[in-house]
């Protein structure tokens, strides 16, 4: 039998011992650990919220701070963030569970569904300002977001052709005038 000043020497401990420490709690690797629970907290937002477009400053009932780990996550993906990067499995992971690594395109998809759906109902993209769909998306806010965007160059070309697929009128002025 080793004594603990033998365990000290050598940096191992007995199996018994190892078993004794996490009987009371030890955790091993406490990155790792930290990891597997925000991720648990994650897909149970995604459970709950059906998307990740998790708040920054949102913390979860658990105290996590959820929003925080999802910001830093993608900062780390797109490699401006800290620490050691994703591994495929972490990536994999995520993705399955919805993750949104591009909070843009997301944000102008969920947008364009709507707007889509708008149009495929009325026949045209004449929205009032201040019009919200039954579901509370505020699309008359969005599509004069776009219409800002894309005077100041702001909006990819994709998202361009996009919209004007579904008769998106780039000028207020010019799409009154040929509702007259």
């Amino acid at each position: 039998m080793r004594s603990a000043k033998s365990d000290q020497r050598t940096g191992v401990l007995s199996e018994d011992k190892q078993k004794r420490l996490e009987s009371i709690g030890m955790v091993w690797n406490a990155i790792s650990t930290q990891w597997e629970e925000n991720y648990l907290e994650a897909a149970r937002y995604y459970e709950q919220y059906g998307n990740l477009d998790v708040p920054s400053k949102f913390v979860t009932e658990n105290g996590v701070k959820l929003g925080n780990w999802i910001v830093h996550l993608r900062q780390k993906r797109n490699g401006s963030g800290r620490g050691l990067p994703l591994d495929d499995e972490q990536i994999s992971r995520l993705d399955r569970i919805g993750m949104i690594w591009d909070t843009d395109q997301y944000r102008f998809d969920v947008g364009y569904e709507h707007a889509k759906r708008y149009y495929t109902e009325n026949g045209n993209l004449r929205v009032a300002a201040r019009y919200v769909c039954e579901d509370g998306y505020t699309l008359g806010l969005w599509i004069n977001l776009k219409r800002r965007q894309y005077k100041k160059q702001n909006l990819s070309a994709d998202n361009v052709m996009k919209l004007e697929g579904i008769g998106m009128c780039w000028s207020v002025q010019k799409r009154d005038a040929e509702a007259s």
